[in-house]
């Protein structure tokens, strides 16, 4: 009976802790959220109207003032990109919208434009209704391994699979870089926030590396 009394209160315990980090990390969510709000609605519309107004001296301008004037609207075109991949990265907007194949699409085609990355992805029979905290999880993990990949493992090319079998969604992440020790777990990679992730939503990670023959 002792016993018994102990690994109940174990359990509770831990249902106790996930809730907790559920609770974190939804608050972690709500920031983020409005910070991706307050770029976009506030930040974004006023180097809009900057860059028409910009535009339009541009069109009245001498031929001597014109190239800086270019030159000063481009810049201003790249801080407006910035700022809306910035408000992208801090809370996927498509994943409400368009859902998590989509938003992974997106993802993957963003990642592999700016960056030196060939990227395959592939996305099996997955439901179009997800519960959304799974669908953000999914998301949230893929963008901070494929934030890694950039980061760390000197990879080349990267396989993202998403599927879905008898009830359980799969995510897989390959690449072809140096990999690391897992003996070692590197705080910098995120890995201990993947799993607490993943935890909340009642799933789990499993990570396969070694020292130069990548990651999955």
């Amino acid at each position: 009976m002792f016993l018994s009394a102990v690994m109940v209160e174990a359990g509770r315990t831990q249902e106790s802790l996930r809730r907790m980090s559920g609770n974190l990390i939804e608050a972690q969510e709500q920031e983020r959220r409005r910070n991706a709000h307050e770029l976009h609605d506030n930040l974004g519309q006023e180097l809009a109207l900057v860059k028409v107004t910009l535009d339009r001296l541009i069109e009245e301008s001498d031929e001597c003032s014109k190239p800086a004037l270019t030159d000063l609207s481009n810049r201003l075109s790249a801080v407006s990109n910035t700022t809306r991949e910035i408000s992208h990265g801090l809370y996927p907007t498509q994943l409400e919208y368009l859902g998590l194949q989509k938003a992974m699409n997106r993802l993957c085609d963003e990642v592999q434009r700016s960056k030196n990355l060939l990227i395959n992805l592939k996305i099996g029979n997955v439901p179009n209704q997800l519960p959304s905290s799974a669908s953000l999880c999914l998301y949230r993990v893929a963008q901070e391994t494929l934030h890694n990949v950039i980061k760390h493992s000197q990879a080349k090319n990267v396989q993202v699979e998403l599927s879905a079998d008898d009830g359980q969604i799969l995510l897989r992440i390959i690449d072809d870089g140096v990999g690391f020790d897992l003996s070692h777990e590197v705080a910098g990679l995120g890995l201990a926030s993947m799993r607490q992730r993943v935890r909340v939503v009642g799933g789990s990670i499993d990570i396969s590396s070694s020292l130069k023959r990548g990651r999955e």
